[in-house]
């Protein structure tokens, strides 16, 4: 095939094209030096175009050594994220739930796993082999929903919103709730503020057991 070339003062081809642009040099290569790009691997010397067999060897050598270095960049960057979203808290995972995967069934799970379920995050209570109709949502045994939790949240001003779906849940004690519009304390007798306890009901369920009412204002009104 018919190209024009440009070399450098070496006579290394340093451009190659189909059309002519500018004051080129018109030579005729096999298609595949072309197409392959081996052309920028050659010198033009006494009118013929010469691959350059150490130079492009050079070349792929050096590629596959940025490809390797990169995916290795890749893959790090995927093994430190894991092992983050392994490791943080809840109240972290939270905040971030949109990078963990989303359940599936018929997928072993261990106790601490983290998965995403019809929008919500929930962490695995018992390790179990999931299954299509036991999602997380309808099973308390095996799973509790992460609720949104701050140092700001779970005051009186500034309650936990509770969802509208899940399977269980953890209060903490002395913490304030907001369910349909409604302000509930979680003041079970026996624990201490901030003691943990994974219950499958909610607040107004639980009213002169785990929960007391505050207050029912309307600007409670549920607004999630």
């Amino acid at each position: 095939m018919k190209v024009y070339i440009n070399v450098d003062k070496n006579n290394k081809i340093i451009s190659c094209d189909t059309n002519k642009f500018g004051d080129p040099i018109e030579v005729e290569i096999d298609e595949d030096l072309f197409y392959s790009m081996k052309i920028l691997n050659c010198r033009y010397e006494n009118g013929e175009v010469i691959l350059d067999e150490d130079d492009y060897n050079n070349q792929q050598e050096a590629t596959a050594k940025y490809n390797d270095i990169q995916n290795s960049r890749i893959k790090l960057n995927d093994i430190i994220i894991q092992n983050t979203l392994n490791t943080i808290d809840d109240v972290d995972a939270y905040e971030v739930r949109v990078l963990y995967d989303e359940w599936k069934p018929d997928t072993y799970y261990e106790v601490g796993n983290r998965r995403q379920y019809d929008g919500n995050l929930y962490k695995c209570k018992q390790s179990h082999t999931s299954q299509s109709q036991h999602t997380p949502d309808l099973i308390p045994a095996l799973w509790d929903i992460i609720a949104p939790d701050n140092p700001d949240l779970g005051t009186i001003d500034n309650p936990i919103p509770v969802p509208e779906n899940f399977s269980s849940m953890v209060y903490v004690k002395g913490k304030y709730y907001l369910e349909d519009g409604v302000i509930y304390l979680m003041n079970r007798q026996g624990m201490n503020d901030g003691d943990e306890i994974s219950l499958t009901y909610k607040p107004s369920q639980l009213i002169g057991q785990y929960f007391e009412i505050v207050t029912k204002e309307e600007k409670y009104v549920k607004k999630y």
